[in-house]
């Protein structure tokens, strides 16, 4: 298998050793089974795109065979490599990419990770996701900054390791490194709020699900569009309905007091997304009941200021 992904990525046995696998397996061997086969298909390749069909149209040796140039079916002009649909600006629309991106922003938050890092990673994501660039360092100043040396070494060995392959969860060992010192540093306060759990074990794995939860979310939406007919059944159709739910509530959960917000919105967006139809209904009920509790409330408290001002 090293062998494999070593030829098939054209990594050298250094570049190998230089992603954390031990975050990787963690993160897949917490999968359950269906999901799990959903994930490995996706990170070795084996999803149903363009590029797939276009390797087993290379194999075809009849010699009326005329080979064909798999273009994205979403037609947004381009090729349809193994990870366009990534990249695509007919599945990720301006609204849905902000949706994503502010999602991983707040998990960053939530798991205190360094600010630094959080502003580095988010800025090399974007730069991939919106452009296909190689990050550029010098756009984004961190000279002041102390781990600056650190932040170098991790940007650069995992554009050598590619940062397609970040979406897929194989990330440089020194991304972590970088967040156990920030949390040794936050432990040495006698005022520090973190959790036990709180560790670079612990970072890795979670920053693994939540990128590749952003990659099968990308793939569903481009399945939904390309598969307009198959979206009638009661399920699917349940599906897309709870998921505009979703996407309305987390775009005002600014409109919720902390209390509420600490408890409706726990999970970021993403992993809202990826939980059950089941789990979602009750989600969903929750939330709108919450705010209509909210808005009654706020009708209660203006009445009577009012009525204290008349008299």
């Amino acid at each position: 298998m090293i062998n494999y992904l070593m030829r098939r990525n054209d990594w050298t046995k250094e570049i190998f050793d230089s992603i954390d696998w031990d975050a990787h397996e963690s993160y897949l061997t917490k999968l359950p089974y269906l999901k799990a086969v959903k994930v490995i298909k996706y990170i070795h390749d084996w999803q149903n795109t363009g590029a797939q069909k276009k390797l087993f149209d290379s194999k075809r040796d009849e010699p009326e065979h005329q080979p064909h140039e798999y273009q994205c079916p979403m037609k947004c002009g381009s090729r349809e490599t193994a990870q366009h649909f990534l990249r695509c600006e007919k599945v990720n629309t301006t609204a849905e990419m902000k949706r994503v991106l502010d999602s991983l922003r707040k998990w960053f938050h939530r798991a205190n990770t360094n600010q630094v890092l959080t502003t580095t990673i988010m800025y090399c994501i974007t730069s991939w996701l919106q452009f296909g660039e190689q990050p550029n360092m010098t756009r984004i100043n961190i000279d002041d900054e102390s781990n600056k040396d650190q932040i170098i070494r991790a940007v650069e060995a995992q554009s050598v390791i590619g940062w397609d392959q970040f979406f897929k969860g194989r990330i440089s060992k020194y991304w972590g490194d970088i967040q156990q010192s920030h949390y040794d540093k936050e432990r040495s306060s006698p005022s520090h709020n973190l959790k036990k759990y709180h560790d670079q074990a612990w970072w890795t794995t979670n920053i693994i699900k939540q990128v590749v939860y952003i990659a099968l979310n990308a793939w569903q939406i481009r399945n939904d569009k390309l598969h307009e007919d198959k979206k009638k059944n009661t399920y699917n159709a349940e599906r897309i309905r709870l998921h505009t739910e979703v996407q309305k509530w987390y775009d005002c959960e600014g409109e919720f007091g902390d209390k509420d917000h600490h408890r409706q919105f726990s999970k970021t967006y993403i992993d809202s997304k990826n939980s059950t139809n089941a789990a979602l209904k009750i989600w969903t009920r929750a939330v709108h009941s919450t705010h209509t509790y909210m808005k009654k409330q706020e009708t209660y408290q203006n009445q009577a200021r009012i009525t204290t001002f008349a008299h």
